[in-house]
């Protein structure tokens, strides 16, 4: 594969606009569509000086395009059925130039990217891929086109290091069928969107925009082909990690959707490794001290989430508990950390304070609080207690907290003796 390196298109405030035209193209103007890459945004439509331009574009789909003149406008968009802007931004549009203004979200709130659809035609036997990175929830990452149904051993990847409001060059692919993986940062076993089998058309160029999911980790994509379809390649996966806190030292091994999140784990333990397992209802067997037992049903993962599976109470009869874990990364000279209260036999909440300062409270067995924003540094003092008492059940006055990071306090074991520990989630 031949990687040509052009300028970036990735613009994020340039937008275009000037006038609504019709579909047709007049002889002083450029064409733009909307593509809404969000979830939070059911629809959207697309103004240009205060004139609608384009209506009612649903989530993870395209618009046709539309003929504006070219020239300085402002431009905003709007959800569906109200004229209030939820995103407005000076722009400019050259003359013979088609746009796709792409809506997506990140760190919670709505921006706009802008690409340029005037490439060039390719080769006769070839096609054009181009990577986007919306998601400063996603991170950095490599993106791989293989043979269908390879894996990555062997594989270069055709883009490294795509970040937040980045792109890649343009990479020149022979036309035909392939899988494209999207991992974390030179990390091939961190797989942050799989699409099985994505078909390149000879000849045709195609900018694919990854954007985030609820966990926080993995990628949604889309497909945006020049002067062509816009299809979606949302995640079909949720990544789930084991918590075993059997009582009395109980032994756990645990699958979910035929993926083993952890084998012989002797409570209390966490599994800091997250596995990949199909989205939707979650088929869960369990052993528990070598003796199958039984887990009721009805459990579910969203598309993109990321879940902390808490196996906590009786050997004889355990409770499953599906935990949503929010792995978004902290803002910069900020940490995110929560408590999880998993202390077997007991009635009372938990509180947790960090440099003596309330991070959590009422913490009941079973449950985990909501992550709170802390600065990061070092000797950083982590205390839990039982709500109401001055006596720490867990306590660490020389803790480190990254800039950036995620991490849960874990208070796990019997009420008899609770055992506590910070976990750096990601």
């Amino acid at each position: 594969m031949k990687l040509k390196f052009l300028l970036p298109a990735f613009v994020l405030a340039a937008a275009l606009l000037s006038g609504c035209g019709g579909l047709g193209k007049s002889s002083n103007s450029g064409s733009v569509r909307l593509v809404n890459a969000t979830t939070d945004y059911s629809a959207l439509d697309l103004y240009a000086t205060d004139s609608k331009a384009i209506s009612n574009v649903a989530s993870y789909a395209g618009s046709g395009f539309v003929s504006v003149g070219s020239g300085s406008q402002t431009f905003k968009l709007t959800q569906v059925g109200s004229t209030t802007s939820v995103f407005q931004v000076a722009s400019s549009v050259t003359k013979d130039v088609n746009y796709s203004l792409v809506a997506y979200t990140t760190n919670n709130a709505l921006q706009m990217l802008t690409v340029t659809e005037n490439e060039t035609t390719p080769v006769s036997g070839n096609g054009q891929i181009r990577v986007f990175n919306t998601s400063a929830e996603v991170g950095s990452v490599d993106v791989y086109v293989v043979a269908t149904g390879s894996d990555l051993t062997s594989a270069t990847p055709i883009a490294s290091g795509i970040s937040l409001a980045s792109s890649s060059g343009f990479v020149d692919v022979a036309k035909g069928t392939y899988r494209i993986v999207v991992t974390a940062n030179q990390d091939k076993t961190d797989i942050r969107l799989d699409i099985a089998s994505f078909t390149l058309a000879d000849q045709q160029v195609v900018n694919l925009v990854l954007t985030k999911t609820p966990g926080g980790v993995l990628a949604n994509g889309l497909a945006v082909v020049q002067a062509g379809n816009v299809t979606a390649y949302q995640n079909t996966s949720a990544r789930m990690r084991l918590v075993a806190d059997v009582a009395s030292s109980g032994v756990a091994t645990v699958a979910v959707n035929g993926v083993t999140l952890g084998s012989g784990m002797t409570s209390p333990a966490v599994n800091g490794a997250y596995s990949l397992v199909t989205a939707g209802s979650l088929s869960i067997a369990a052993t528990i001290n070598g003796s199958t037992v039984s887990v009721p049903g009805g459990a579910t993962a969203a598309a993109g989430d990321d879940i902390t599976l808490l196996v906590m109470g009786s050997a004889s009869s355990p409770n499953f508990v599906v935990i949503h874990d929010d792995n978004t990364l902290a803002a910069s000279g900020y940490s995110k950390v929560r408590l999880l209260n998993g202390i077997n036999g007991a009635t009372a909440g938990l509180t947790l304070t960090i440099d003596y300062s309330d991070v959590a409270n009422g913490v009941t067995p079973g449950t985990v609080s909501t992550s709170q924003k802390v600065a990061s540094g070092t000797g950083i003092n982590i205390n839990v207690a039982a709500s109401g008492s001055s006596t720490s059940l867990y306590t660490n006055s020389i803790a480190s907290l990254a800039s950036g990071s995620v991490y849960t306090v874990f208070m796990l074991g019997d009420n008899s003796a609770p055992v506590g520990f910070l976990r750096k989630d990601r």
